[in-house]
């Protein structure tokens, strides 16, 4: 299978791996240091919500999801399971936009933006607090960004090099051509 490789220094190359499926579904759990990543269309788009693999983005348990995904601002989702995936991104949903950290089903950090996704109308300290806990925990789950809750952000901003992911699926962002799961 195709994946999303992605270093320390946040650059993005197309990997390759290969997994166990069992009845027509992948197995699980994942390798180490290996994550589902979905971006899950907020606007209207009447597609599905594209689906891939991460390698190297360091989280152990868990999954993170935020509507801070450039330049779309969907909603960005990496997760050890479907399950840790859909649970971060109700917590999500339920703020009204932003980030969630949630591991073993429950929220254990969260950046509320309810304006649009990406903005909100409490004090700067509030914000700045939220966002302090969120990368503490975050960085105890295994997260090496430097933020932690920017860390899946760029990965939708398919005019960065050099494989992203957006709402219809995985870009090779030089040849802007998609990219297949499977190949």
């Amino acid at each position: 299978m195709n994946l999303i490789d992605i270093d320390r220094r946040r650059t993005t190359t197309l990997g390759h791996a290969q997994l166990r499926f069992v009845g027509g579904q992948l197995a699980l759990p994942l390798p180490e240091d290996m994550l589902l990543l979905s971006v899950v269309p907020r606007h209207g788009q009447s597609h599905p919500p594209s689906l891939a693999l991460l390698s190297g983005l360091g989280l152990r348990r868990g999954a993170i999801a935020s509507t801070v995904a450039h330049d779309s601002h969907n909603l960005l989702v990496a997760g050890t399971s479907p399950q840790e995936m859909l649970a971060a991104c109700r917590a999500v949903a339920d703020t009204g936009g932003g980030a969630a950290l949630v591991v073993d089903g429950s929220v254990v950090a969260s950046v509320k933006l309810s304006v649009a996704g990406v903005m909100s109308p409490d004090s700067v300290a509030s914000v700045a607090a939220e966002v302090r806990t969120f990368n503490e925990r975050g960085r105890a789950l295994g997260l090496w960004a430097g933020s932690p809750v920017l860390a899946i952000s760029s990965l939708a901003l398919t005019v960065a090099p050099h494989v992203r992911i957006s709402d219809l699926g995985v870009v090779d962002v030089v040849s802007q051509q998609f990219v297949p799961m499977f190949g």
